[in-house]
């Protein structure tokens, strides 16, 4: 099976996904700063800051697993993000009634048990993807293992043949 296709694959899905995303909510940013005002934990400036913030870092969470740039550093980034984001909305599924997270803007309404589905979906997809990368490194390790193998049976042929022709 074509491992780095998949990869690939899961990869630039769930990238898009954040970007998507990102955009979304950058394009209703009001109404998702009042969603995240409605809790009651930051002050209306913070909000506007930390909405911000919200949105670049789904952003570029997204475009750094698009373009896979340091990637080990982004996957680790992107499933601690799942995973907060994932708790913050059992949290809100439990203690209030809200008909849309905000996950992607005002444009497509999920609700809170919603979203937690997708996010454990991307978690899923995202652990494949760690997955396929390890079968991947364990084929090449074996490959390279193969070619260890063949450079010293030519090392040992190449004695052997020095050790006869000094005999002679």
């Amino acid at each position: 099976m074509n491992y780095k296709l998949i990869k690939d694959i899961l990869r630039i899905g769930i990238g898009g996904m954040f970007v998507i995303a990102a955009i979304l909510k950058l394009m209703s940013i009001d109404e998702f700063e009042i969603y995240i005002y409605s809790f009651n934990v930051l002050d209306f400036l913070l909000t506007s800051f930390v909405s911000r913030i919200i949105i670049a870092g789904e952003f570029i969470l997204g475009l750094f697993l698009i373009l896979k740039v340091n990637y080990k550093f982004t996957w680790n980034a992107t499933m601690t993000v799942l995973i907060l984001f994932t708790l913050f909305l059992i949290y809100t599924a439990i203690f209030r009634n809200d008909t849309n997270c905000h996950c992607f803007g005002q444009l497509v309404e999920l609700s809170p048990v919603e979203s937690i589905i997708k996010n454990v979906i991307a978690m899923i997809l995202l652990s494949i993807d760690k997955w396929t990368n390890l079968k991947v490194q364990r084929s090449k390790f074996k490959v390279q293992r193969s070619k260890f193998k063949v450079q010293r049976s030519k090392f040992n042929v190449q004695t052997s043949l020095l050790i006869a022709t000094s005999t002679l």
